[in-house]
């Protein structure tokens, strides 16, 4: 195809057991893409008898807040928490955005990760137009699955249209082969202009922020940094070179693969608008050389000042007598960890046992770090493994709803009655005393409402109710919203904001 123009394709899944495949995740590595996904119950060969079950829209491979919450900096568009039911087909549409794709043969990899109430074998893909099918299901329990992966190779080519950049690049196209996660890969090539005429080179830019450049011309050297944000770099005459050095880095490829394939953009722009930038493609196989149990360190869900650990277990067949030298954590004032080496069994791989400790400083609310440990190898610096806990307050604070959204809810008043709720206030660490200090009505609508707030103590310091009254009617609005607003003497919750909202009903309806 020509740069420029969209690659679209097609893959067809279809599920002949009884069961239901949960689609955890279905990502299309190492290009800008799109996804779509629509699965159609009924029997899948084709009949479609049943309703359509919908579809979703994948994020685009720009999105970097997506980016940012699956850990990953890959050029990827990713789907998840799908379902195709049994005895049902789906359709998998993908779109691949070629501008800033280098010319020349080219590669993706669609991956799905799915799991099932039994044991089934994956659906596998198909030509275009015809569907794929598991196996069908042995006789085993019908239990949760663990979760299983289907790759999918997509491969293309992209010619360059007219207008193309007449800068050369040698070579067009750096393939790092089969590497480790975690390495930091460098290559240097060579920007030519051929010539006839003098060309002006605007500015570089990634496709990714695990990729960076230094750049030099002229006999001047722009580093990573400075590189980020120049313009007009400098000029080619005909005859003459730039030298270009990328590194990309493979901590962020998308874990829990074995696998994967990474596929990287680096483009060199001229002053001339009417030109395409040359695009350099930048290719690996990144492959996880270790194994940790479990992959996540979860610490859970712990109460402020109280304290929490979690175990792992590190294991490499490839890394041979690996060594930690270190470990450092992402968040070191709530997080303290420690590491030894288990015992090596006769022809056994190295193993090392991991426990992260949760300490008493940890802050309020989810946090999402890692730690970080070094190792002895040339060519993986570090293993990365991700850190989940919250922190909750030792106060709570609980409303009339079964789901503890801390919102007092009214919901409908009838008129000429009027309501009261209240806000219990329980404090479980009484070495600690939540004493609140002030009551009173926040933002509020409609404003003068009549609605009135008062504090009930039950046992000072550890137990009090909010009672929050609506009077039997509003002279302005039927519908009223706001918020109680409680000031305390206490380190974790000076101020605690809670809603409250409802609607007035007439009487006799």
């Amino acid at each position: 195809m020509i740069r420029g123009a969209p690659l679209v394709g097609r893959v067809t899944l279809a599920n002949r057991d009884a069961a239901s495949l949960s689609l955890l995740r279905i990502v299309l590595h190492g290009v800008p893409s799109r996804l779509r996904y629509a699965a159609t119950e009924g029997a899948s060969n084709g009949s479609a008898d049943g309703a359509a079950k919908g579809s979703i829209q994948g994020a685009s491979a720009s999105d970097d807040s997506r980016a940012r919450v699956d850990g990953s900096d890959t050029a990827s568009a990713t789907l998840r928490a799908l379902s195709l039911p049994g005895h049902a087909t789906a359709t998998l549409d993908f779109s691949i955005a070629s501008d800033e794709l280098a010319s020349g043969a080219g590669h993706a990899q669609l991956v799905v990760e799915w799991a099932a109430t039994a044991p089934v074998a994956p659906p596998t893909p198909s030509a275009p137009g015809a569907p794929a099918t598991p196996a069908p299901a042995t006789s085993s329990p019908s239990t949760p699955s663990t979760p299983s992966t289907l790759s999918i190779p997509i491969d293309f080519t992209i010619a360059s249209p007219a207008g193309a950049t007449p800068l050369v690049a040698d070579p067009p196209v750096i393939d790092f082969g089969t590497v480790f996660r975690g390495e930091v890969l460098h290559h240097e090539l060579r920007l030519t202009n051929p010539g006839p005429d003098e060309v002006a080179i605007d500015r570089v830019k990634h496709s990714c922020s695990c990729t960076a450049s230094s750049f030099e011309i002229d006999g001047r050297r722009y580093d990573a940094k400075e590189l980020a944000d120049a313009r007009a770099l400098g000029v080619l005459s005909p005859g003459e070179s730039a030298r270009l050095e990328v590194e990309l880095q493979t901590t962020r490829v998308p874990r829990g693969q074995a696998e994967a394939h990474l596929s990287k953009v680096v483009l060199v722009y001229t002053a001339d608008a009417a030109e395409r930038p040359l695009a350099l493609s930048l290719r690996a196989t990144v492959v996880t050389p270790y194994f940790v149990e479990p992959a996540t360190l979860e610490l859970g869900r712990v109460r402020a000042g109280a304290g929490a650990t979690a175990l792992a277990r590190l294991t490499s067949d490839q890394l041979g007598e690996f060594r930690i030298t270190e470990a450092t954590s992402g968040c070191p004032d709530a997080l303290r960890v420690h590491f030894e080496r288990e015992p090596v069994a006769h022809d056994g791989p190295v193993a090392w046992r991991v426990r992260v400790e949760l300490l008493p400083g940890a802050p309020l609310g989810t946090t999402l770090t890692h730690v970080e440990f070094a190792v002895d190898d040339p060519r993986l610096r570090s293993i990365v493994v991700p850190v989940q806990f919250t922190i909750e307050p030792n106060v709570d604070f609980l409303d009339n709803r079964p789901d503890r959204m801390e919102l007092l809810d009214f919901g409908q008043v009838v008129a000429g009655v009027g309501a009261t709720l209240e806000l219990a206030i329980e404090n479980r660490r009484p070495e600690v005393p939540y004493v609140p200090t002030k009551v009173e009505l926040g933002r509020a609508r409609p404003t003068g409402a009549g609605i009135t707030v008062e504090l009930v103590e039950k046992v000072a310091g550890s137990s009090y109710v909010v009672r929050l009254t609506v009077p039997p009617e509003l002279a302005k609005a039927s519908f009223f919203q706001g918020e109680v607003v409680i000031t305390a003497d206490h380190p974790e919750i000076p101020v605690k904001r809670v809603p409250y909202r409802g609607w007035y009903k007439p009487a006799g309806q």
